[in-house]
């Protein structure tokens, strides 16, 4: 993924999304907050940072996951969301739409929310579809339940 001579971060997943800038601000703290939108599913092919630090990198376009249905045993992954979210609204409210019913947006979610290391997040959104992302939440979620509603 990264270039011998050059000064190269390591720490950069191989897959991410190329994103629409939808909206920015200064926020209190004078950081800058941006708003975006997913658009694309993408592979990191190459990685390298600039003289003044800024990273720059090659991709290709990858199919986004489709839109996936729950079997029976993996309905509790979309549950367990629906109560992260009411326990934390402010976390909810960055989508103008939930999407509980989709395997797919219930999985990324999860994916977005987890300190899940490198290697398995990178493993497991380099599937061409959610399934193997789906069953690591369902026995994620079975081995220390969160909340049952």
């Amino acid at each position: 993924m990264s270039d011998g001579d050059e000064s190269s971060p390591h720490n950069v997943s191989q897959i991410g999304t190329l994103v629409e800038i939808v909206d920015f601000e200064t926020l209190e703290d004078g950081l800058l907050g941006i708003t975006v939108y997913g658009k694309q599913r993408i592979r990191v092919k190459r990685v390298w940072s600039e003289k003044d630090g800024l990273r720059v990198g090659e991709i290709e376009h990858l199919p986004n996951w489709q839109t996936a249905e729950f079997v029976e045993d993996t309905k509790h992954v979309s549950q367990q969301l629906r109560h992260v979210y009411s326990q934390f609204p402010q976390v909810k409210n960055l989508y103008e739409q939930c999407f509980f019913d989709d395997a797919t947006w219930v999985s990324q979610r999860w994916l977005e929310l987890l300190p899940i290391n490198q290697t398995k997040f990178d493993l497991l959104v380099s599937q061409e579809s959610c399934s193997a992302t789906l069953d690591f939440l369902s026995e994620a979620i079975d081995s220390k339940p969160l909340a049952r509603d």
